[in-house]
């Protein structure tokens, strides 16, 4: 509640300042179905049954954009709480953004400063810190700096470890040294504390003693160029390159081109090289691994606007083994339909998926319906399984700014028989034209 209250506050206090106040709320409801392993009584020698729970969580989601003609206040944050059976973090608070923007400072500048998602090259992720992004020579040339607090998974707000331990900063540089043909190199560090903890160790007289265990913070320290590449109007290439420093050896190599051949039949090709990422000072460094490479290669075709199909095979290749996958499928007005298969190394499977959404009463309501099965085993030897799913839903807009969503799904495998869900979503958009003070 202290939470809800201080960004409703926050927003209140910026808005009469701002040109534009515009964003969205969103309150979702979702309830599935779970297994409670049941207790064994001294003395038995069955397993006891398992209990069936029927759980639900709620999410409130605040996204708002205040924009004015210099500075702007971005916000993105989710409150969820389970109803009935409690759990250690509820409620639980995920602030995904909470960012300050000042634009086109010295006419070259946009600075950002606060929790945000950053995007350069090989440094992408969340932090808590600023980031600077400068434009030179008519946007020919771009820079972009950054650094700040590595942000843990859960996005709390957790300032409180030293910076040294718990770094995220790079950047990058981009440049058009020729017409269509954009080229980057970029740079970054993390590092992440991991967390002490005590254990009873026996010392040289062999009296139990307690020790505090701690190590070194994962580090991961990655360079990156990638170019682009424009041939014509209807071919382009993209190359990228990831090299671990920490490690000194290539983590990623990515080669993908598309080329539209005929008006209405274009053909794509994929490869890429890929090596583990482990964190430095990582326990899972110990063990054996090896590096994968994939091709993947199709084709494209529209049939008229609103009707495409296409086909790609891809081949994935291990130290020792291999495997290939096949993707067929395609869209029809308000029908897509798929089909999957799967064979090698990486396991047999073979699966088809069917959506249809169709707008009615000028798109007030939307209903849809989806269906999908797969027949899979893990290994040549390994018995067969078959999974199906379905889903019915429908989307009500009565007006642009407001919308409702209510799904409900079912999915049969192995471990469930029947697996029932409900989901529910209600959305406001808002958009408001206020004072020019900035």
């Amino acid at each position: 509640m202290k939470t809800k209250l201080l960004l409703a506050f926050l927003l209140i206090g910026i808005e009469c300042q701002a040109q534009y106040f515009s964003g969205r709320f969103t309150t979702s409801f979702y309830t599935w179905q779970a297994r409670e392993a049941g207790i064994a009584q001294p003395g038995s020698t069955t397993a006891p049954a398992a209990t069936k729970l029927t759980l639900a969580r709620l999410y409130e989601n605040v996204q708002a954009d205040v924009l004015g003609t210099n500075f702007g206040l971005n916000i993105n944050a989710q409150v969820s709480k389970d109803l009935g059976t409690q759990i250690g973090t509820d409620p639980e608070l995920r602030l995904s953004q909470l960012t300050l923007k000042a634009r086109r400072v010295a006419d070259v500048a946009d600075v950002a400063v606060g929790r945000q998602f950053v995007m350069a090259g090989v440094g992408t992720g969340y932090l808590d810190g600023g980031v600077l992004k400068m434009s030179f020579l008519e946007g020919r040339v771009g820079a972009q700096a950054f650094g700040g607090y590595s942000l843990i998974d859960t996005r709390t707000i957790n300032l409180k470890k030293k910076i040294g331990d718990n770094a995220f900063y790079g950047g990058q540089i981009s440049a058009e040294p020729f017409t269509d043909v954009l080229v980057g190199f970029s740079y970054m560090k993390k590092s992440r504390e991991r967390d002490s903890f005590q254990l009873t160790k026996l010392d040289s007289l062999f009296n139990p003693t307690v020790v505090t265990m701690s190590f070194d913070p994962q580090e991961e320290e990655l360079a990156g160029f990638d170019l682009r590449y424009g041939i014509t109007t209807e071919t382009d290439l993209y190359l990228r390159t990831d090299y671990d420093l920490n490690n000194e050896r290539v983590h990623r190599v990515e080669a993908s081109g598309r080329a539209q051949v005929l008006p209405a039949l274009a053909v794509t090709a994929d490869y890429i090289y890929r090596m583990p990422r482990l964190q430095f000072n990582s326990i899972f460094s110990v063990f054996s691994y090896n590096e994968t490479q994939e091709i993947e290669g199709g084709v494209e075709y529209e049939f008229a606007p609103a009707t495409r199909a296409y086909a790609r095979y891809g081949y994935v290749k291990y130290a020792d083994e291999n495997s290939g996958r096949i993707r067929l499928g395609g869209q029809w007005e308000f029908l897509n339909v798929s089909y999957s298969n799967n064979f090698g190394y990486a396991g047999d499977f073979n699966g088809i998926s069917l959506q249809a959404v169709y707008p009615t009463a000028d798109r007030i309501f939307v209903p849809s319906i989806g269906f999908g099965y797969a027949k899979y085993k893990i290994s040549n030897d390994a018995e067969s399984n078959n999974v199906m799913n379905a889903n019915i839903g429908l989307t009500y807009r009565p007006m642009p700014m407001l919308a409702a969503d209510i799904q409900a799904q079912w999915i049969q495998n192995p471990v469930y028989d029947n697996d029932f869900r409900v989901f529910l979503k209600f959305n406001y958009i808002f958009s408001k034209r206020l004072l020019n003070w900035f």
